[in-house]
């Protein structure tokens, strides 16, 4: 509603320079409005109002009725609170429609939401961003939140994983990949926000490592071109590999840049690599079956797709 307040009042584009802006400005920026860029460079933003999401990352929109599509979903995860926050973010394709209630299950917890209530005046085009929280279930297991409406069922792709033996982590997927017996990738979750790709690894620590190894982590197009990287010590330099302590876990956050990339299909790969000499650590999978060049490709691809 607000680009629609925007767009009656004469306003077509938001332009953002990107110098000016502080990384907590661009984060409630993002936050508040889930637009996609028409044009982005080093100093320049640009949002057109018209068409706020000219490109979907990450998956294809998921058809909730003939009018209502669901473009994104973000999970985070509260250790403190035991919670799970959901945001889903949707679109109305045809105006006027009749609301569209809903129900949010993750295990026995459900929580019911109403997409695009009646006492609104939806226009078609109009994107609606709803915020919701469910406790974690009490008991361990894998768990996938799941929303329910009348003609269809979404599964997040997004697993829960409430674990005896380390803290309730979210993945994409499981993989339990040993690194010279020193190290585990226990697993990786991703998961795009506006244009950004948030990925977050899993480490286990099998001892005390050796060496400060760096972390790299590759965006690979269909001709395994490197497209993003991102190479650095853990924990963006804060966390040596040294100081990891024998069953620890760590959860690694990084941020990767979609916009300007090609509509097609992409995948992750990452890894650990000596400094002194550039060499990976060897990865095994736990069939003891070698990783050729210890080159852990993530199974999950990333789709990019321009919109009509």
């Amino acid at each position: 509603l607000a680009l629609r307040h925007l767009q009656t009042n004469g306003f077509r584009y938001i332009l953002v320079h990107r110098p000016y802006l502080t990384p907590p400005q661009a984060s409630l920026f993002t936050d508040t409005l889930p637009l996609i860029p028409t044009y982005q460079d080093e100093a320049l933003t640009v949002y057109d109002i018209t068409q706020p999401r000219p490109w979907q990352f990450g998956q294809p929109a998921i058809k909730l009725t003939d009018q209502i599509y669901l473009l994104n979903t973000i999970t985070t995860l509260d250790k403190t609170a035991e919670t799970l926050h959901i945001r889903l973010i949707t679109q109305l394709t045809q105006a006027p429609t009749p609301s569209l209630t809903c129900q949010l299950a993750l295990g026995n917890n459900t929580t019911s939401l109403t997409l695009y209530p009646t006492d609104i005046l939806w226009q078609t085009g109009d994107l609606a961003d709803y915020r919701l929280s469910l406790p974690l279930p009490v008991t361990t297991g894998q768990y996938n939140w799941q929303l329910h409406c009348p003609q269809t069922t979404y599964t997040t792709p997004t697993t829960l994983v409430i674990s005896p033996t380390h803290s309730s982590l979210l993945f994409r997927e499981q993989l339990n990949i040993n690194l010279a017996d020193e190290l585990t990738l226990l697993g990786y979750h991703w998961q795009t926000q506006t244009d950004t790709l948030q990925l977050t690894l899993h480490w286990q620590a099998n001892t005390i490592p050796t060496t400060d190894y760096k972390l790299f982590v590759h965006l690979l197009d269909n001709t395994n071109q490197i497209v993003r990287q991102y190479d650095a010590m853990p924990c963006n330099w804060q966390c040596p590999t040294t100081t990891w302590q024998p069953n620890s876990v760590l959860t690694e956050e990084i941020t990767l840049p979609l916009w300007g990339l090609s509509a097609g299909t992409y995948h992750l790969a990452a890894g650990m690599y000596q400094p002194e000499n550039g060499e990976r650590l060897p990865a095994v999978r736990p069939d003891n079956t070698p990783i050729p060049d210890g080159y852990i490709i993530l199974n999950t691809p990333i789709t990019i797709y321009k919109n009509r």
